[in-house]
């Protein structure tokens, strides 16, 4: 089953990412959430070929794609925050003070 999961996941992903963009393409946040599910998808297929095959093409797959999940959640993130502009609470600006500090 471990060997499974990997692919379940980034199945899902992927199919997250394509329905979202057949819900509304026009949409910003729609097209960033689309390219970070089908980033996580990435992720996750290159986790799975390298757990069945071992080869290290698969394993650089898998670091670049993690490299990209970051940035592609926070570009999702920002806009639906800049959209939404939910109510923040006192403690806002320190927790996010300090997840600045913690990704230096």
């Amino acid at each position: 089953m471990q060997t499974v999961a990997p692919l379940i996941t980034a199945l899902i992903s992927l199919s997250l990412a394509v329905s979202i963009l057949i819900r509304d393409r026009r949409d910003r946040v729609y097209r960033r959430y689309a390219i970070f599910a089908a980033v996580v998808s990435v992720v996750f297929f290159c986790m799975f070929f390298y757990v069945m095959t071992r080869q290290p093409f698969w394993r650089y797959g898998v670091m670049l794609g993690a490299l990209l999940v970051a940035p592609a959640s926070l570009q999702v993130y920002h806009l639906a925050l800049r959209r939404y502009k939910p109510a923040t609470g006192p403690w806002f600006r320190t927790l996010l003070i300090a997840a600045v500090i913690q990704g230096v």
